[in-house]
């Protein structure tokens, strides 16, 4: 049984990982906010602030990774949607085109 494609599916899907890329990259600048620890508020806690610097480092690392592959994978997504809507106007094209010569 041969797979059938939607390509809007597809496309739908596409623009859902665009989504989570926005989400990744809100992420990235709420710990930038919240997590990070300015130096100069270090005083006694040096450690922690160190700790924390380093938290939101890989966090804010980590959600820009993100937001490229999901970026990435919508765009990938995308071009495929498009290539099969175009595969199916080319097949609905020529179907037509036979039509129309068996009719001749």
């Amino acid at each position: 049984m041969p797979i059938r494609h939607q390509p809007a599916d597809i496309q739908t899907f596409a623009s859902r990982l665009d989504t989570l890329g926005d989400q990744a990259t809100t992420a990235k600048a709420y710990a930038q906010q919240w997590v990070a620890v300015d130096s100069s508020q270090a005083g006694l806690f040096s450690e922690i602030v160190h700790a924390s610097t380093n938290a939101c480092d890989k966090i804010t690392d980590a959600c820009q990774q993100l937001n490229q592959l999901l970026s990435g994978s919508g765009a990938s997504l995308t071009a495929i949607a498009q290539f099969y809507k175009t595969a199916e106007q080319n097949r609905i094209d020529r179907f037509e085109q036979l039509c129309a010569e068996i009719e001749e």
